[in-house]
């Protein structure tokens, strides 16, 4: 597959873990959006649309870790932190 085809399916991965993880209020769904999107942006790292859904992704798992009290962990605010520094760059 070319650089292309590959870009595309991870737009498209990331969308539907994105899609599931705001329906299901699901951080694990939002880490797997999080990490296509990652892996688009390691594939076209100066495609402005990949490096802005990748931030917005971080953003809205610093969100979510913050509004599930009782399901978060140190572990997981920990590293909801460090993505929403990541996100403000």
């Amino acid at each position: 597959m070319g650089r292309g085809i590959d870009l595309t399916i991870e737009h498209c991965l990331q969308r539907a873990w994105y899609a599931k993880a705001n329906k299901e209020q699901s951080y694990v769904a939002l880490q797997k959006a999080l990490m296509f999107a990652q892996r688009a942006v390691h594939l076209a790292p100066h495609d402005k649309a990949a490096v802005y859904n990748m931030a917005m992704i971080e953003q809205k798992a610093a969100e979510m870790v913050f509004s599930l009290t009782p399901k978060r962990t140190l572990k997981d605010l920990r590293r909801v932190v460090e993505l929403a520094s990541h996100a403000q760059k």
